[in-house]
């Protein structure tokens, strides 16, 4: 699988991505399993612009990222059970790429702790503000 970014500008690919991956899982049980297959390549997004930055994401970012993550994990039952997002679908993406696995996979221990709050700043205003800051990674 080879992704293709919307944007080249991996910021700008990052903060669009994580809108998208925000609304999927704060609606989530208002889609169909086809609209929630369509969003999982958001998170292909996510990983995309993630490596082009490398370390300079933002810690905010990368804790806002691992907790959206949580919460699509938390879901697995209701994906693969109810929604049978996984039923049909033909997957492309590597193993790392874990969100299109999520029926292959075991399920998480539970009693997971939640992460801090992030920052009073939402992730999108430090992107927005550091944006300056990152240098686009090419060796892809």
């Amino acid at each position: 699988m080879n992704y293709e970014p919307t944007y080249q500008d991996p910021v700008r690919e990052l903060e669009v991505c994580l809108n998208f991956y925000r609304a999927l899982l704060d609606e989530l049980r208002e889609y169909d399993d086809m609209e929630v297959a369509a969003h999982l390549c958001y998170r292909d997004g996510i990983a995309w612009a993630m490596e082009q930055l490398d370390s300079r994401v933002d810690q905010r970012i990368r804790q806002e990222v691992e907790h959206l993550d949580r919460r699509l994990r938390a879901e697995r039952d209701y994906l693969i059970k109810t929604l049978d997002v996984y039923g049909d679908m033909v997957r492309r993406a590597p193993r790392s790429h874990w969100w299109w696995y999520l029926d292959e996979l075991p399920a998480e221990p539970e009693g997971e702790p939640e992460i801090a709050e992030y920052a009073a700043e939402s992730p999108a205003r430090v992107l927005a503000d550091k944006a300056a800051d990152y240098e686009i990674n090419q060796t892809t």
